[in-house]
């Protein structure tokens, strides 16, 4: 998502065809100490779409875009996203798992990853929805960093980890036979 949005509608009388560049002077002071993720937005279709092109002007406070139409425009400060999830349910080798990474704010689609470490053997990471799924195959104690990053490269970083148990085996054969009523 975008923070502190202002509202611009743009519109001219000239002919022109194909793309053109608009550039647009923000207030710095509504963007302080994060003027980089500034973003120039375009209203198409019934939706904010990101038109920035190249890094914010920083120096003269102006953020530029390529687009084919004029009509409202925007400036809002990127989110960064933050991974929600606080952490993930035990696991049993051999038995099904699944869990869900969550994050709030940040640009969507946002794409997940193994920064460091690695999923117990036998799961793996869907990129795009953040499911972790599959059977573990062994057990013991997996520590690993996820990271999620946004539409607009922007990342956050989690440790977290997945306990795997063994299964339960039963490994008496015969049991001796009872008597009723006897303890």
């Amino acid at each position: 998502g975008y923070l502190s949005p202002t509202y611009y509608d743009i519109s001219t009388t000239a002919v022109y065809s194909g793309t053109v560049s608009v550039c647009i002077t923000y207030n710095e002071a509504q963007y302080l100490g994060n003027e980089t993720r500034v973003k120039l937005l375009h209203y198409e279709t019934g939706a904010w779409v990101n038109r920035t092109s190249g890094p914010v002007d920083t120096l003269n406070n102006k953020v530029c875009g390529n687009v084919t139409s004029f009509s409202e425009f925007a400036t809002g400060e990127a989110t960064v996203p933050t991974i929600t999830t606080a952490s993930l349910p035990d696991g049993t080798v051999g038995a099904s798992y699944s869990a869900t990474l969550t994050a709030s704010d940040g640009v969507p689609p946002l794409v997940w990853s193994i920064l460091t470490g690695s999923l117990p053997a036998g799961l793996s990471l869907n990129a795009s929805t953040g499911v972790i799924s599959g059977n573990p195959t062994t057990a013991g104690t997996s520590n690993f960093t996820v990271r999620v990053t946004d539409a607009n490269s922007a990342t956050n970083d989690k440790a977290l980890s997945i306990m795997v148990y063994s299964a339960v085996s039963i490994t008496t054969a015969s049991l001796p036979d009872g008597t009723s009523g006897a303890a």
